[in-house]
């Protein structure tokens, strides 16, 4: 199961990016959330990450409609994708990342995809009742 750190930029910043990187993958995090940092500004903590074997993972708002693709296209992997997954997951913590499943179920469905996204979300919240 993957491991992310999920902060603020200041946090990172502050301690220093290169040697937060460094830390991160010496302690053996999979990579890092930062809903603070815009999409197009996240090169200045994207790039030492890469270097260290991090994925950068970026957030999208449900008001970002005329980014997703953009963003989408540059998504590294993460997440929670089966019911199994949550439901081991949801013992363990506060909450349960799902996004890239629901994606992955627009992708391949497309137009059709609300009544394939409606039964994945109720067998995910079946999960981890």
């Amino acid at each position: 199961i993957p491991m992310v750190f999920m902060t603020y930029a200041n946090v990172v910043y502050s301690y220093g990016t290169e040697r937060f990187a460094k830390v991160a993958a010496e302690i053996g995090m999979d990579g890092l959330i930062l809903p603070d940092v815009p999409f197009e500004e996240k090169e200045e903590f994207a790039i030492p990450f890469k270097e260290h074997g991090l994925d950068f993972i970026s957030l999208i708002a449900t008001t970002s409609h005329e980014r997703i693709a953009m963003i989408a296209k540059e998504a590294e992997g993460l997440g929670i994708s089966e019911p199994k997954q949550a439901e081991k997951m949801a013992a363990q913590s506060d909450g349960v990342i799902v996004g890239s499943a629901i994606v992955k179920l627009c992708e391949k469905y497309g137009a059709d995809c609300v009544p394939h996204i409606s039964t994945f979300v109720k067998e995910m919240k079946d999960a981890i009742r």
